[in-house]
């Protein structure tokens, strides 16, 4: 009579001991189920909340105002498109805050073009975007006495003051010019550069709001 070995239940299946290639597919299967698993985990590691202000910060008005050759609220994206279009080149440079539940969206972004023409002028444009929102206009002309015809000549309510400031408000829009001062003998003498400015003042009360509301928290840095 044959006696069959005892065996406990530590030991390994006899499959395993007798089967060098079974136990080589076992081990496989088992490191990819670990592996899959560590992956998935890491898949699904969650974003911070968005700021509940976030909405108020981001949104854009169906009403707009004209800022120079473009308009408020416009995006980046339509900005670039029709600078494109219109064969001119530009630079940017890019101020983001990391996202966090502690403060709502904070990007702010400039387009700058070293040539560009306005009114028949040439000179440099600059474009400011909040959150992706494009709130200030800012352009200096080459030619300070042939832009100052021109400006006054598309927005005759632009009257400067006594010392050739002019600022013009109205709803939503203002714009700021400083080409008479710059054209008159004070001027001159300070060396003033010509520029003419227009903001949308609902973005502009807005960024400043964040920065009182928020612009004290410890932000790590830009991205």
């Amino acid at each position: 009579m044959v006696t069959k070995k005892k065996t406990s239940w530590l030991d390994a299946p006899e499959w395993w001991v007798r089967w060098k290639p079974l136990r080589i597919i076992a081990l496989a299967v088992i490191g990819y189920f670990f592996y899959t698993t560590t992956n998935s985990v890491q898949t699904y590691v969650l974003a911070p909340e968005q700021n509940p202000q976030t909405d108020f910060y981001t949104a854009v008005e169906a009403q707009r105002v004209r800022l120079g050759p473009f308009e408020s609220y416009q995006n980046l994206a339509s900005v670039r498109t029709a600078l494109t279009d219109q064969k001119y080149d530009w630079g940017e440079t890019h101020l983001h805050a990391p996202s966090s539940e502690l403060y709502p969206r904070h990007d702010m972004d400039t387009i700058n073009v070293k040539a560009y023409k306005h009114l028949d002028n040439d000179g440099e444009l600059n474009l400011e975007f909040f959150n992706d929102r494009l709130y200030e206009v800012e352009f200096i002309p080459k030619d300070v006495d042939a832009y100052a015809h021109a400006v006054h000549t598309a927005l005759p309510a632009l009257k400067p003051n006594r010392v050739g400031d002019a600022v013009l408000i109205d709803g939503a829009l203002r714009v700021a010019s400083n080409v008479d001062l710059v054209r008159s003998d004070v001027g001159q003498s300070l060396q003033a550069h010509p520029y003419v400015i227009w903001q949308d003042l609902r973005l502009i009360r807005q960024r400043d709001q964040w920065d009182r509301d928020y612009g004290e928290l410890p932000i790590k840095g830009p991205h």
